[in-house]
């Protein structure tokens, strides 16, 4: 159900972050493409507020792909993040545990405020297929987290 993803993210992110403080920079809120002038000078800072590092960019890498109508993965997502336009955040390395732990953070965010937009509309979870790819991509970077953070050292040692 949409209330267990939002727990089990909450669990892990709580667990990883618990003895550590947590950074916390500006960010847009609403990073995208329609939100940006030439140059590039972005509008419309509505949403702008401190939130965890990546949130921009996740948003701006990955909101777009969830309006699509095929499947959404967290390998497709990540091949994104780490392929732009040849570029990459982390061209060549594979995602560390801070980077998927504010994946889940940013996938969590978003879930709950588009689970609660819906909600409000009388939609639900089954019947919105941009939350349901959402929620897909939340319950499968949960897990890659829980079991990556297990086997990896915890982030920033």
């Amino acid at each position: 159900s949409w209330s267990s993803a939002l727990e089990s993210a909450t669990t892990v992110l709580v667990r990883l972050f618990r003895d550590r403080p947590l950074p916390h920079p500006m960010s847009h809120g609403d990073f995208i493409r329609w939100n940006l002038l030439p140059g590039p000078f972005a509008f419309d800072w509505e949403w702008a507020g401190p939130r965890l590092p990546w949130h921009d960019a996740f948003h701006f890498l990955w909101m777009p792909l969830f309006g699509r109508r095929h499947p959404i993965s967290m390998a497709s997502l990540w091949q994104v993040w780490f392929s732009v336009e040849g570029t990459g955040i982390r061209s060549g390395q594979p995602p560390v545990s801070d980077d998927r732990a504010y994946a889940v953070a940013y996938l969590a965010a978003q879930f709950a405020f588009y689970a609660s937009s819906s909600a409000k509309a009388g939609e639900t979870i089954s019947t919105n297929r941009f939350l349901q790819r959402i929620h897909r991509a939340l319950t499968q970077a949960t897990s890659d987290l829980e079991s990556t953070s297990q086997t990896e050292a915890p982030p920033y040692s």
